[in-house]
């Protein structure tokens, strides 16, 4: 992990395997993902507060009031390819540079996602809606939750998952390279596994679905 200054900004990263919690000077909390990146500035001013994410972070974020009668100062999160605004809920934004797309998923409260594309409309999701980043635009659908924010709670959790997003997460959780030897897969896993389980329990349990991965050092092979 580190942690450096600059200009009033902290930035605060992740390695491979580990995650992180923290509280925002306003007292917001963010759970911060493995090989993630989060910049913010030591304290927020009276107008916006503002935050800048790569990787994958859950936010539950703090009303911020300068009267009872006031509106609450926005939070903004700003991370690749959107802007997500937003008074005071729960939410996560998964923003790999190595996944094709962004996705943002609602927990609680109200959030508007704004695309950086001028030409692309923005949208407000509810509770148990997630948009993800389209070459068209945003695409909004209702989503079970628990699978997008089972990490914080440190476990991974499955639910007719694309193999080849499975092993992104296993890259990034256990600092292994993944190799395809004969392509990628197009199996789909469904399961629960904490994350403290050893990169060989794990892909014990991966085998039971018919997929086939040695491990060579800090390679993981798929066969």
């Amino acid at each position: 992990m580190e942690h450096a200054t600059s200009f009033s900004q902290l930035t605060l990263s992740t390695p491979k395997g580990g995650t992180y919690q923290l509280t925002l000077p306003d007292g917001t909390r963010v759970w911060l993902n493995a090989a993630s990146t989060l910049k913010y500035p030591t304290r927020f001013d009276d107008k916006e507060r503002v935050v800048e994410l790569e990787g994958e972070a859950f936010f539950a974020v703090k009303p911020m009031h300068h009267a009872p009668d006031l509106p609450s100062v926005p939070f903004r999160v700003i991370s690749r390819k959107q802007q997500v605004e937003v008074l005071g809920t729960q939410f996560n934004i998964s923003a790999y540079t190595d996944e094709k797309r962004v996705k943002t998923t609602l927990v609680e409260g109200s959030v508007r996602v704004i695309p950086t594309d001028d030409h692309q409309s923005s949208v407000i999701i509810k509770p148990g809606e997630q948009v993800t980043t389209h070459r068209f635009g945003l695409r909004v659908e209702a989503v079970d939750t628990e699978p997008y924010i089972a990490w914080k709670d440190g476990r991974f959790h499955f639910k007719q998952t694309p193999l080849e997003e499975v092993l992104r997460q296993v890259s990034r959780w256990y600092d292994v390279e993944v190799v395809y030897k004969q392509g990628v897969p197009k199996e789909t896993f469904s399961g629960k596994i904490s994350r403290n389980a050893s990169l060989t329990e794990l892909l014990d349990i991966l085998q039971l679905s018919a997929i086939h991965a040695t491990l060579e050092r800090n390679r993981l092979i798929i066969n």
